[in-house]
């Protein structure tokens, strides 16, 4: 934020607002907070861009989220980047899945026991993520295998030339042979920095490696795959993917 930008802000907001942005008392850390966000967003009701009921919505969520910061560890000088992240969320409020992220993501940058390893492109990941992408983050990190890692698999065919030829690809353990199948939001994920896929790389002991046999057996029971041949990888999250993960998930 820059020196105008802080000027035009401090001149147009309440003395109140301001007040219990800097100074909060131990049972309010979110209201100055959730007072700027109603501020910020109000113009954009008026525009019919955003509705009162997901300013509302977004608003009640992250003050929830705020109470469960102690008054010791409210930390006012991540107010920029907290402010700067609040306009990132300005086009996700249509969205369930990112406005709950963004609401903790803003809770956790104001909380210096869990700022220090908040970066600032976290924002920006979220702002640019589809929805599609938010749900398979989510689901991925709620899992069980969320710190080991997943099973991931690849399969097809040989064909005559002896090369191969991709038939369902982009497959995901998650339990018990259970499995779910992403192509884009694979993708995306790993453009973004948050996972990686590896298909030289996979569980041989346990049962992470249990779980690729499982999945070959359920999927060769469609008669379409019957034939086909798998390779077995791994998908993992990244340094970047954990700390995104700590810093937007409860």
């Amino acid at each position: 934020m820059n020196p105008d930008e802080l000027r035009v802000l401090s001149d147009a907001l309440p003395e109140t607002t301001k007040e219990e942005l800097l100074n909060p008392s131990a049972h309010a850390v979110g209201k100055g907070f959730g007072g700027l966000l109603y501020w910020m967003f109000h113009p954009l009701i008026k525009l019919g861009i955003r509705t009162q009921s997901e300013v509302e919505t977004y608003q009640k969520s992250f003050e929830e989220k705020a109470k469960n910061i102690d008054i010791e560890n409210y930390d006012s000088s991540n107010l920029g980047l907290a402010y700067s992240t609040l306009q990132s969320s300005a086009g996700r409020l249509d969205n369930d899945v990112l406005q709950e992220m963004f609401a903790q993501l803003l809770t956790n940058t104001l909380d210096k026991t869990k700022n220090s390893t908040i970066s600032p492109k976290f924002k920006s990941v979220l702002a640019n993520m589809s929805n599609d992408e938010a749900i398979l983050l989510n689901t991925l990190a709620s899992n069980k295998y969320y710190k080991t890692g997943f099973p991931y698999l690849n399969f097809y065919q040989k064909t005559e030339a002896n090369g191969k030829l991709d038939t369902a690809t982009d497959i995901i353990g998650i339990s018990n042979g259970e499995y779910i199948q992403k192509h884009a939001e694979i993708s995306e994920l790993e453009i973004d920095g948050i996972i990686k896929t590896k298909t030289d790389q996979w569980f041989d002991s346990g049962e992470l490696a249990d779980q690729y046999n499982l999945i070959k057996e359920d999927l060769n029971k469609i008669p379409e795959f019957s034939k086909d041949e798998a390779s077995n990888g791994t998908l993992m999250f990244t340094d970047f993917g954990q700390r995104l993960v700590n810093a937007i998930l409860p």
